[in-house]
């Protein structure tokens, strides 16, 4: 079969592709930049990117994905669009058959506009899976046994979480706020506590550099650049890991929330499943220090990151073409 099957993750920060056989082959950042009525594409991925901060007034710039759900349908269709492209190269007789990676939020009728954009971007075939059974295949876990396995993919702009069984979802959550919750909180933390005003961009590096779930052996320290609520002149903070994690209490205490909602949702078989086997942590947020024991100590049951959690979603999506037979019994894909 000379047709590609490619495995599409759009996530709020970042698109990532996989191609069976060769692997992740495009990592960009989610983001489009449109003309100032929305209509017209610019630029998308890493050239969006640079144009951050030194393109006129007149360009807005999109991220399509934003909390779970598709923000702006052009931009995803642009995105989309231009990535497929790129990956066909000059192959173009073959259309590839293709799966793009949904959060359980994304309604039907975004769902069958994902589609139909896929389609007409090229595709001979295209299906969707949700996030939680996509990073559950690319954690390794064997999702066609009878006994339960919990995954839970936490992204940037929300936290997906689901027990699995017989390659099918029995409990699902989606929860709004993943890593871009946590920034969020560490910026209204530095506004309030230091006077500070700072970035986005800023508050992830500081979480990055010293952030943590739980108190640190060891503690670390991050210097933060941000302006000063009173004057607007440009000042630094140093902030320590046990102040940042004071901060992303609020974010942490939803996913927990979520979790244990989703364990009292579990039939009783099953749940002694999880008791036993625990909790797989996946998505870039999964990286957050001590996290794996944060979640533990909340909702009583083991937990793990798996490796290469950041990648487990797009890997997952690619390996779902290689089971399709069995999972379109499930019903989990939508053409």
């Amino acid at each position: 079969m000379l047709s590609k099957k490619i495995g599409i993750d759009i996530g709020t920060s970042n698109l990532l592709i996989y191609v069976q056989g060769t692997g992740i082959v495009v990592r960009e950042p989610s983001l489009v930049a449109l003309d100032q009525a929305g209509t017209r594409i610019l630029a998308v991925g890493q050239r969006a990117f640079e144009m951050v901060g030194v393109a006129p007034p007149t360009v807005r710039f999109v991220r399509p994905i934003r909390e779970g759900t598709i923000a702006d349908l052009v931009a995803t269709e642009g995105l989309l669009t231009h990535f497929i492209a790129k990956v066909q190269g000059r192959q173009r007789i073959f259309r590839p058959e293709i799966m793009i990676c949904v959060p359980a939020a994304v309604t039907g009728r975004e769902r069958r506009a994902l589609i139909e954009v896929a389609m007409a971007g090229g595709a001979r075939q295209a299906w969707l899976i949700d996030a939680t059974l996509a990073a559950a295949m690319g954690a390794g876990l064997p999702i066609a046994e009878a006994r339960a396995h919990a995954v839970c993919d936490i992204g940037a702009g929300s936290s997906e979480m689901a027990v699995i069984a017989r390659s099918g979802r029995v409990v699902e959550q989606s929860v709004r706020g993943g890593g871009n919750g946590m920034d969020l909180a560490i910026t209204d933390h530095l506004r309030r506590h230091h006077d500070l005003l700072v970035e986005s961009g800023e508050a992830e590096a500081s979480k990055l550099e010293a952030g943590a779930a739980v108190a640190l052996d060891v503690p670390r320290q991050a210097r933060v650049r941000g302006s000063d609520v009173g004057t607007g002149r440009p000042r630094t903070v140093e902030i320590g890991s046990e102040e940042l994690t004071e901060a992303i209490q609020e974010p942490l205490r939803a996913i927990a929330a979520g979790l244990r909602e989703v364990l009292n949702q579990t039939p009783p078989g099953l749940a002694a499943d999880i008791r036993e086997r625990g909790l797989v942590l996946t998505g870039g947020g999964a990286g957050l220090r001590g996290l794996d024991r944060y979640l533990s100590g909340q909702i009583g049951i083991p937990t793990l990151v798996a490796n290469d959690a950041p990648t487990c979603v797009v890997r997952g999506t690619g390996q779902a073409l290689a089971h399709f037979p069995a999972l379109q019994r499930k019903q989990l894909y939508l053409r």
